[in-house]
């Protein structure tokens, strides 16, 4: 892994920033040589943010929190950052709209990403909000309107919202969500089609999520973690058939879960099993689970696909608890040297790149070369260039959120030559 570590600009800087976002754009970047690697400051510092990446080559960051669990201030939730460009611009919401973390962000057509739920800091909330952009140009920062005949119909907060290809979204659990599931569109003619093409919700033998994973196999929803079970539910999308597993557990709270193709999803750490990568194949009703050790033993990471069957996990907490918060490190390794608070969570500055066979079984996870700086609970965003956009989260458990952005070009050693990587984008 190649990294040119550069720290963000000083608070003075910052503060100028703050004061150009009147007139609507933010230069935060130098403009970096070709190849190198850009390293700048978000506008506000946050974590349990999403950062989802634009048809323009742009990402959005939007949410999050800092501090103790205090929103990140509605007039700076949400930011576009251009990494070719080394600029970002800091886009004004409605009117009355209420800084939040525990949201989804799907995006819809090239164009569109829907915002729904979150959590303000006192209550988790059900509205929705459409951000539009010019899919082709990449300098247009885009603007937000609230959907006032598109919101979710209970407050939802740590949901997951699955974007589907009839235009429907399919919403699953949340702070006050449990168990329940719910399809919404951005058109109410669009919702009431969706009701027509998809079945009732599933029965109460769901297990209650939040924070949960939950990835699309064709038609098959597989819903994994979160509400600190580890077990594991599928639910058709168009019959609306339901399995629970209750002798089938992988990985609990804070995993990861990466589709390889439309027949295997990688499952990577998680709060109840650390330590494993579990592969989840299904044909027709044979569902087979491999299982491998990670070199590292991580929570609350990023995953992305590489384009030659490779996935990459980058950051994390370690603990040697029975989740990630358990006091102290466990983790040893050369090249991945641990960030060891006095209790608390470890967070991981190295990545576990995993090899997947023909078969979508994961053969070995080896230990990449460290990031630019240990962290969990950020995003990591694949840029159209097959490298990794990293932004925000937490250094340690006592310490709040970071500002921090870095793009990070992945490589591994193989042969005894570096050997360059490129992430997927979805």
């Amino acid at each position: 892994m190649s990294i040119t570590e550069r720290r963000p600009l000083s608070r003075a800087l910052l503060g100028l920033a703050a004061l150009a976002q009147l007139v609507g754009t933010v230069s935060v970047w130098s403009a970096p040589p070709p190849g190198s690697h850009q390293l700048g400051a978000l506008g506000h510092a946050r974590n349990h943010h999403t950062a989802t990446l634009l048809a323009n080559g742009n990402v959005l960051v939007f949410g999050g929190w800092y501090g103790a669990s205090i929103a990140v201030p509605a007039d700076v939730q949400a930011e576009v950052l251009n990494a070719s460009f080394g600029t970002q611009w800091v886009v004004p919401l409605p009117s009355g709209m209420l800084g939040r973390w525990g949201h989804t962000a799907t995006a819809l057509a090239p164009g569109e990403v829907l915002i729904l739920g979150g959590y303000d800091g006192q209550k988790a909330l059900d509205d929705a909000l459409l951000y539009s952009y010019d899919p082709k140009n990449p300098k247009d920062k885009g603007s937000f309107r609230l959907l006032k005949d598109a919101h979710l119909n209970l407050p939802r907060a740590g949901h997951s919202a699955t974007r589907l290809k009839d235009k429907c979204i399919v919403v699953v659990g949340g702070r006050e969500g449990d168990s329940t599931i719910e399809f919404v569109a951005k058109t109410p003619a669009e919702a009431k089609n969706c009701q027509r093409l998809h079945a009732a919700p599933w029965d109460s033998t769901a297990s209650p999520r939040n924070v949960h994973t939950a990835t699309l196999l064709r038609e098959t929803l597989v819903l994994t973690g979160g509400g600190g079970t580890s077990l594991v539910d599928v639910y058709n999308v168009r019959t609306g058939q339901h399995t629970h597993f209750t002798s089938l557990t992988i990985g609990g709270d804070h995993q990861t879960a990466t589709l390889l193709d439309d027949r295997h999803i990688l499952f990577a750490g998680g709060s109840l099993y650390q330590k494993v990568a579990t592969t989840w194949t299904e044909n027709s009703d044979v569902r087979r689970v491999n299982e491998l050790a990670l070199a590292v033993p991580r929570a609350t990471h990023f995953a992305v696909a590489l384009e030659d069957s490779r996935v990459a996990l980058i950051g994390g907490a370690s603990g040697s608890g029975p989740g990630p918060w358990g006091g102290g490190c466990h983790v040893r390794l050369p090249g991945c040297i641990i960030v060891t608070p006095s209790g608390g969570a470890c967070a991981i500055p190295c990545v576990d790149i995993c090899n997947i066979d023909r078969d979508g079984a994961p053969t070995s996870c080896e230990v990449g070369n460290p990031v630019p700086y240990a962290h969990y609970d950020g995003a990591a965003t694949c840029l159209r260039d097959g490298s990794v956009l990293l932004s925000g989260g937490s250094d340690t458990y006592q310490t709040g959120a970071t500002d921090r952005i870095s793009v990070v070009t992945l490589e591994m050693t193989q042969g005894g030559k570096a050997l360059k990587l490129k992430c997927r984008p979805d």
